[in-house]
């Protein structure tokens, strides 16, 4: 089908005798599309892990352009092992509530909605990376330099401070993943 333009994610074009460029719904096990950009999503104010609330629906949400640190795993702080997902998850679950503004950025991570989280006027983002328990994600922020600035802004102050994983040893999140549980 020459000079038609590809299907929006999450679409095929079938087969079908239809009209030119008419879509049809992928029969495979696709997720559906992400919401758009600035969809609000309605926070439950449960959390799952450090970069990952549950939403009202009961589907996920994965936060916009930090990256926490995994629910099993672990650093050094003063010479202790400690849980460093489990701190992460403890200062999301601190910020979220039912009325945290959920806002989708129009991405998802598998199949999970990409989104904001603010609650109250704090960026969780920012603070989960303020608070040493996550990393600034600048791959994901080329759309959103600012944001990106102030996530690197945040990282230094964590730095400065010693907060969090800061004041001891830790593998950065995607590390660990990759290394598996």
């Amino acid at each position: 089908m020459s000079g038609a333009p590809p299907p929006p994610p999450g679409y095929a074009l079938d087969n079908a005798p239809r009209k030119p460029g008419t879509l049809a719904r992928a029969r495979s096990k696709q997720m559906p599309p992400p919401p758009p950009p600035g969809f609000a999503l309605e926070a439950s104010g449960a959390v799952v892990d450090g970069d990952t609330i549950r939403l009202q629906d009961g589907n996920t949400a994965r936060g916009y352009g930090f990256d926490a640190f995994e629910n099993k795993q672990t650093g050094t702080i003063g010479g202790q092992r400690v849980s460093l997902g489990q701190m992460a998850a403890n200062s999301l679950d601190d910020l979220v509530t039912p009325q945290t503004v959920v806002n989708a950025t129009g991405t998802a991570s598998f199949g999970r909605p990409v989104a904001t989280f603010n609650s109250g006027g704090v960026d969780a983002g920012r603070s989960q990376i303020a608070g040493g328990l996550a990393l600034p994600a600048l791959d994901y922020l080329g759309q959103d330099p600012q944001r990106g600035q102030d996530y690197v802004a945040a990282q230094r102050e964590a730095i400065g401070a010693e907060a969090g994983a800061y004041a001891g040893q830790f593998q950065e999140p995607a590390a660990f993943r990759k290394q598996g549980d």
